[in-house]
């Protein structure tokens, strides 16, 4: 009895710090991994306390629920701090209808709240335009193709407002991920630089996106009374995806639409999920190699498909035998049987 107390009175401490830690990292002597994010986004936490791959975000589903032609809606900011579920349900809402109709399945990823508050600390428009917000995003897309949830040849990105920017830039760092963009109401992040009165002066896109956009088609709607849109940033990425058309023959393909409206989604939505619905597929990946069935192998044949030529032989079949065979007796038959 008294060798059941002393048990009970040592493992004690350790029930207590087992419920002060549920995963049980302090139990083992570690200390809590914690997620350093910087104003930019970025993990800056040691390597050895960082994820090698990073867990997928929670994502709200919508459109026609089993499809596997997936379009990645990257939702925008807000003026008003609204949590990250009501951010992702209103980029959902505002597409599903459509998506239903068209056939597309809708994955929007839920940012986390530590990565949203960071990117509002760095002034970012959206959560999935810092490098960390780019990496849930391909985090959710492989966690999906290991479930056998989608197409990888049919996924897309959509994307209004700041979302526009992550898109464009996650988009131009994985072209052959994603079959298209259908973006509305944004722009690229813009390059600016310090002018000697105080200003600052555009000299360019963020990373260049526009060469390594080549063969991602994009669809890009605008409102023509939207106070927020920075008309010179978008005139230079239309511009530079223009020109980029008639250097590579056609290869870079902008669909450019305009039209009444505010920053609000106007009409874009639904025809940017169209003009996606209208994609192919993105380019083909090597196709596999046909397997051999076990038993073929054992046997020491040749598997299907690898045969060689079967070669004619001048041996007659066994119908032609028997045709041959009657021509030549009603031959031999002299005139004067056939006329008896």
């Amino acid at each position: 009895m008294s060798a059941l107390v002393l048990a009970l009175a040592l493992g004690a401490p350790a029930l207590a710090a087992q419920a002060a830690d549920p995963e049980g990292e302090t139990g083992s002597g570690r200390p809590p991994r914690v997620s350093r994010l910087d104003a930019g986004g970025r993990d800056r936490s040691p390597p050895s306390e960082r994820d090698p791959t990073p867990a997928p975000p929670a994502a709200l589903e919508g459109g026609r629920r089993g499809a596997r032609t997936v379009v990645v809606v990257l939702h925008g900011g807000s003026f008003r701090p609204r949590e990250p579920d009501e951010l992702a349900r209103r980029a959902r809402d505002a597409l599903d209808a459509d998506a239903k109709r068209l056939g597309l399945r809708l994955l929007v990823p839920v940012a986390p709240a530590e990565l949203l508050a960071a990117s509002r600390t760095a002034g970012l428009g959206s959560p999935w335009a810092s490098a960390a917000g780019r990496e849930l995003v391909l985090a959710l897309l492989d966690a999906e193709r290991a479930h056998r949830r989608l197409d990888p040849r049919r996924v897309h990105l959509a994307a209004h407002g700041a979302g526009v920017a992550a898109a464009v830039h996650l988009a131009a760092a994985h072209p052959r991920r994603f079959a298209g963009l259908a973006l509305w109401s944004g722009t690229p992040e813009p390059l600016w630089e310090r002018t000697e009165d105080g200003g600052r002066r555009l000299v360019g896109l963020a990373g260049d996106p526009v060469p390594r956009l080549s063969g991602v088609p994009v669809y890009l709607w605008t409102g023509d009374e939207d106070e927020l849109l920075d008309r010179a940033v978008l005139e230079r990425f239309v511009t530079g995806m223009r020109a980029a058309a008639r250097e590579d023959g056609g290869r870079t393909r902008l669909r450019r639409a305009h039209g009444p409206g505010g920053h609000d989604h106007g009409p874009g939505p639904r025809e940017g999920l169209r003009f996606l619905k209208s994609l192919p597929r993105a380019r083909r990946e090597r196709p596999r190699r046909r397997p051999v069935h076990r038993s073929v192998r054992a046997r020491g044949r040749d598997p299907p498909g690898r045969q060689p030529p079967r070669v004619m032989t001048s041996r007659p079949s066994a119908v032609t035998s028997i045709v041959c065979s009657n021509w030549a007796t009603r031959l031999a038959v002299s005139p004067s049987t056939r006329g008896g």
